[in-house]
């Protein structure tokens, strides 16, 4: 009687790691649903205004005024603003993205053991 309430205990203590573990993954998928959130939402902005400078873009060329100096220049500050914006996230992704690797890998491994353990 006595091993089999050890044996419950047990079996209890490690379903509560393994529940702690399962919750962890669950808030490192939202961690990558909201990060993919924000990409698509940057994505969405950046097309934006790309549009917007190429709007500009045919309406300064219609005009007739269009010294290719000009131009140029517009187009250049466009380039180096989308460029300056999209290398940012791309950091901040590339970092995401190896922290939620290690996490994954670790959870990986620690279920394992928990899944060895309970057999």
């Amino acid at each position: 009687m006595r091993k089999q309430a050890n044996s419950e205990a047990e079996q209890k203590i490690k379903l509560k790691k393994e529940m702690q573990i399962l919750e962890k993954f669950m808030e490192d998928i939202m961690a990558v649903f909201r990060l993919t959130e924000e990409k698509l939402d940057f994505n969405k902005k950046v097309l934006s205004e790309r549009e917007q400078a190429n709007k500009n873009t045919r309406i300064f060329l219609k005009s007739g005024n269009a010294s290719s100096r000009t131009w140029y220049e517009q187009t250049r500050k466009t380039s180096k603003i989308v460029k300056r914006r999209s290398t940012g996230l791309t950091i901040l992704t590339l970092n995401f993205t190896n922290s939620l690797q290690k996490r994954i890998k670790s959870f990986q491994k620690n279920t394992s053991v928990s899944k060895r353990e309970i057999k």
